[in-house]
């Protein structure tokens, strides 16, 4: 964990984390009110104001620790409590009043996809098996945490390199800050008032990374969250996925499209039109979550060392774009045609013509983009295993239909033995 002394914080009063709990003196204690640690807790029922001696009991630590000595609470390796003086108070409370938590989940392109970029259409869905996962809270100073991907600490130098490799030079701390630079200037130009308390935010990620389920679009959206709710500020809902854009691609010059910020938005599966007279003149599509009779039978293959970085692969297409290339551009009206078509599959479940779909967004992608022959080999042994693939994202991914479960167990084994990891994506929770 981390753990800092909190000197002044909130004016003198305890701050709150989910099962965390927060040591503080009483008025008139004497002890220097730098002298606040936190520790982990594992226990569900609050308790407000108890005393040291009951404290310690309901912690399980000994009453007679000195500060910055070290205890085990929870399986973790934590400070100890300055719980030397008799009239130091102790409380206990649960996130939810004072900790922040949002979430984004991991999403596919089901077809369409990359047309999202160039006034095309696409169907995507959210994935829940993976998510993002923001925290903030209250605090003397504004922090932003670094997350894993931020850490420079390696075993070796072929681990780093290997890590440079697979994820590039890049993580999540810099969508953070960008974020919330985005969200004070939305809020400016609304003519919001702002309260002026800071914050620190933490983020935690189990989206494979780089592998085109949107695990870095999804930290900016749960963050853009996280701050609505800091600051209580409600940004429109068809208007919060350009404004996660934005911060991706006006403020850090990342190549990427509205789709996966739409559908991590709305959740569960969206049809989305990015027609040019709607994008250009009002800044969003036109965003419809589809109502099923019944869910199609989607699997999701990935292999996190197949990693590639989608910046990369859209700023080379959106070159040929700006070029006014007539492949590209005869391509993103056919991937409109391919949308309706799959819209039109997935409202009848005739999920024959939806792996039709799928195919053709596939072979009619690899017309316009590089595919790098190990993300090709994915495609390759689904089809020769008699199911429908393409690409969730930009590589490393694919998604497709399988039969039954006797089909889905094959495909497990064939996409295994290119290491490759097979799911059934949740969609709705």
């Amino acid at each position: 964990g981390r753990f800092a002394p909190a000197q002044g914080l909130f004016n003198g009063k305890v701050a709150y984390r989910d099962e965390w709990f927060t040591v503080a003196p009483a008025p008139g204690d004497g002890m220097n009110q730098s002298a606040i640690w936190a520790g982990y807790l594992q226990r569900d029922a609050p308790v407000l104001a108890i005393n040291r001696i009951e404290a310690c009991k309901r912690l399980g630590i000994d009453s007679t620790l000195h500060e910055r000595s070290c205890i085990t609470i929870g399986g973790r390796v934590v400070p100890a409590l300055s719980l030397h003086s008799p009239a130091c108070s102790v409380s206990i409370c649960h996130l939810s009043n004072m900790v922040i938590t949002t979430h984004a989940y991991a999403r596919a392109g089901i077809v369409g996809n990359p047309s999202d970029g160039y006034f095309g259409k696409t169907i995507s869905c959210a994935i829940r098996n993976f998510r993002v996962t923001v925290r903030l809270w209250e605090s003397p100073r504004l922090e932003v945490l670094p997350g894993s991907g931020d850490l420079c600490q390696f075993n070796s130098v072929n681990e780093f390199l290997r890590d440079v490799k697979l994820h590039g030079y890049y993580g999540g701390m810099r969508l953070i800050k960008a974020t919330i630079y985005k969200f004070h200037s939305y809020c400016r130009k609304q003519g919001i008032t702002l309260h002026g308390g800071n914050f620190t935010i933490e983020f935690e990620s189990d989206v494979p990374r780089l592998v085109g389920l949107s695990g870095s679009s999804g930290i900016v959206t749960a963050t853009m969250r996280a701050l609505m709710q800091f600051y209580k500020v409600e940004i429109p809902k068809h208007y919060l996925p350009t404004l996660v854009l934005d911060c991706e691609k006006g403020e850090l010059g990342i190549a990427a499209g509205l789709q996966d910020r739409v559908i991590q938005t709305y959740e569960g599966i969206v049809y989305m039109d990015f027609a040019k007279e709607l994008v250009t003149t009002r800044g969003y599509g036109e965003y419809r979550p589809l109502q099923l009779r019944q869910l199609p039978p989607l699997f999701v293959a990935y292999d996190p060392a197949r990693a590639e970085i989608s910046e990369v692969a859209h700023r080379n297409l959106r070159a040929l774009w700006e070029a006014g290339d007539q492949a590209v551009v005869s391509s993103m009206s056919k991937f409109r045609d391919l949308t309706d078509q799959g819209k039109e599959a997935l409202l009848k479940s005739d999920w024959d013509a939806l792996g039709k779909v799928m195919n053709a967004n596939y072979d009619l992608r690899r017309t316009i983009m590089d595919i790098p022959p190990e993300n090709h080999r994915m495609i390759e042994v689904a089809r020769a295993n008699g199911a429908s693939a393409h690409f969730t994202g930009s590589g490393g991914a694919i998604i497709g239909l399988y039969r039954d479960e006797e089909h889905y167990q094959k495909l497990c084994q064939a996409l295994g033995q290119i290491r490759c990891t097979v799911i059934k994506p949740i969609i709705y929770g």
